[in-house]
């Protein structure tokens, strides 16, 4: 690889651009356009379910090169980014929220392309010391960026409340996508990822689904995202929707979800030193009843300060069980199915969560909504139950794991 400065620059840009239009602005933008709960509960699940397009994107990439699949994916980002900005000055029209969604799933889709693609990028450099001082300033870059700008995103919205100041955001994302996608591009062909993927990619993954760890990992991780993708999303509708936050209120929240991340990757690299990934992802489980516990006793009139809690867990499960989840991952399977075990992860993880995911959040919601319920804090009291069933499933799995893989560890 000829240098890092342009991958440097795209990570940052990219971070950047999604902390403008974080899931806070995103959401908030769809509560603005008269969306229901039922539709902007699912918006968490678009990041999984985009993973359909990987495939196409790896066979793109196969015959054009890794450069040009990055820089197209992140040219349509910008592209739907202007879209966005443009869609807040059309006037109220039954369509609008129908383009808002096809232009945010399409970003979203370019998103996990992006993650994909970047995978097969990093597979290029050398293990050893190259490798350990790219991750860390990879992450350095990408985690201060998107807390400067998620800063920035909370101040902007303290000034300018009136819903057309969000186009601004949208416009400012598009610029940074732009600036990534000129990276990318100017990168160059790297011929070692079309080799990777001269193999037919369903042969890969059809080894890798033959392994038998690999069949305990799959139904985990799904149940895992869903926890995950449930989380945020409905805590800011709870708040929008029955305690009438402001919107830089909900933004400070998702930044400091943010803030716990990053508190929480560090922290991780100790407990994991010591207790080794699988008691780490049985550990961080223990806080998702928590979650729907806090929402059954906090009553609405509490300060905003308390509601952090649930963005603050969030955060923790966030980096715990994605974490915990690789690392075990990398243990357990053997090095010639690293790469084709973690596209197959990426593909059921990803669809299978965000299909289930949307119709989990979409289906409840409805139902909820058929009860017309007076106070809507036991709408969302109702909702976040779930996450109880969800945390039996995550133990059950869990422990199952543990017990028939305890040998492979």
């Amino acid at each position: 690889m000829k240098s890092f400065h342009h991958i440097y620059l795209a990570l940052l840009a990219t971070a950047a651009g999604t902390a403008l239009c974080n899931q806070g602005v995103l959401i908030l933008s769809a509560t603005k356009l008269g969306l229901g709960d039922n539709v902007t509960s699912t918006f968490g699940s678009f990041l999984y379910t985009g993973f359909l397009l990987l495939p196409l994107s790896f066979s793109f990439t196969r015959r054009f090169g890794v450069h040009r699949g990055l820089g197209g994916s992140l040219l349509l980002m910008s592209v739907c980014m202007l879209g966005l900005g443009l869609l807040i000055f059309v006037p109220p029209a039954p369509w609008k929220p129908l383009v808002f969604l096809s232009l945010l799933f399409l970003s979203q889709s370019m998103t996990c392309v992006t993650n994909g693609l970047y995978f097969l990028l990093q597979r290029t450099i050398p293990p050893g010391e190259e490798l350990n001082c790219f991750i860390s300033r990879r992450s350095y870059l990408t985690q201060g960026g998107t807390l400067a700008f998620s800063l920035l995103t909370v101040w902007y919205l303290a000034h300018n409340q009136a819903t057309r100041q969000l186009s601004l955001l949208y416009w400012g994302s598009f610029l940074l996508f732009l600036v990534a996608a000129v990276c990318y591009l100017r990168l160059g062909d790297i011929p070692r990822i079309r080799d990777m993927l001269s193999r037919p990619l369903w042969q890969s993954l059809h080894e890798a689904v033959r392994f038998p760890a690999m069949r305990h990992l799959l139904p985990i991780g799904i149940v895992q995202n869903l926890v995950l993708l449930t989380l945020t999303p409905n805590s800011i509708l709870a708040l929008k929707g029955a305690r009438h936050a402001t919107d830089n209120q909900i933004v400070f929240l998702t930044a400091l979800e943010l803030v716990s991340a990053i508190i929480s990757a560090y922290v991780y690299k100790q407990v994991v030193a010591a207790w080794g990934p699988r008691k780490c992802m049985l550990l961080a489980y223990n806080a998702i009843p928590a979650v729907a516990l806090f929402w059954w006793l906090v009553p609405m009139e509490a300060p905003l300060a308390v509601f952090a809690f649930p963005f603050i867990i969030s955060g923790i499960l966030m980096i715990f069980c994605s974490m915990a989840m690789a690392n075990y991952f990398t243990v357990v399977m053997p090095d010639n199915l690293q790469m084709s075990g973690t596209l197959l992860i990426m593909l059921v993880h990803g669809v299978l969560a965000g299909l289930l995911g949307i119709a989990l959040n979409s289906l409840l919601h409805q139902a909820l909504d058929f009860w017309q319920f007076t106070m809507p804090w036991t709408h969302y009291r109702l909702f976040f139950s779930v996450l109880v069933v969800l945390y039996v499933g995550c133990l059950v799995l869990g422990r199952r794991m543990t017990r028939e893989n305890v040998a492979q560890n």
